[in-house]
């Protein structure tokens, strides 16, 4: 059987398995750390905090990251590269 999504279109849990499965649509997602990442903390993402770590050392409150990827619950991030 299919996964379930939820309202927005995220992968939830398996109605089968029980499993919960990485929210993927989160990859490539804008956000801003809440608490220090050093290197875990939280992080503001779709208008929800989420716990991360940072993938490049530490990152202080209100700097701008992007989702590079989804571990259960846990978002991995590294700081946003302003478009030149």
């Amino acid at each position: 059987m299919a996964e379930a999504p939820d309202l927005y279109g995220n992968s939830t849990v398996d109605p089968v398995t029980n499993e919960a499965h990485a929210f993927e649509g989160l990859v490539g997602a804008h956000g801003t750390v809440r608490t220090p990442l050093n290197p875990r903390g939280m992080v503001f993402v779709q208008s929800e905090l989420w716990s991360a770590v940072s993938d490049n050392g530490p990152l202080d409150v209100d700097t701008e990251v992007v989702v590079t990827g989804v571990d259960g619950l846990l978002l991995h991030v590294q700081p946003r590269v302003a478009p030149q």
